[in-house]
């Protein structure tokens, strides 16, 4: 079993692509990093594929986009496991 924190990955995506290329035994290759090199199909998107950025980027609007209800929902039903893994 790998763990990989989307923080981590956000923060230092070559890092920890090369972590995980390590451990599969895998080459790491820049070009992993750059989805845009070759064509491919996106059945669904995001802001990233849909929009112009390249750029991997930490996104913790939900820290401050939510509303009270919805993180105490979020908090009922996740909150426990949330801590167990490690986030406050």
């Amino acid at each position: 079993i790998v763990h990989v924190r989307y923080e981590q990955l956000a923060r230092n995506p070559q890092a920890e692509t090369r972590r995980l290329c390590e451990v599969l035994g895998l080459s790491f290759d820049p070009l992993m990093l750059d989805f845009r090199h070759k064509a491919s199909h996106v059945a669904n998107g995001n802001d990233m594929r849909l929009g112009g950025s390249d750029a991997i980027s930490l996104d913790e609007r939900w820290r401050s986009g939510l509303s009270a209800k919805n993180l105490a929902y979020f908090e009922r039903h996740a909150g426990p496991t949330n801590r167990r893994l490690g986030y406050n």
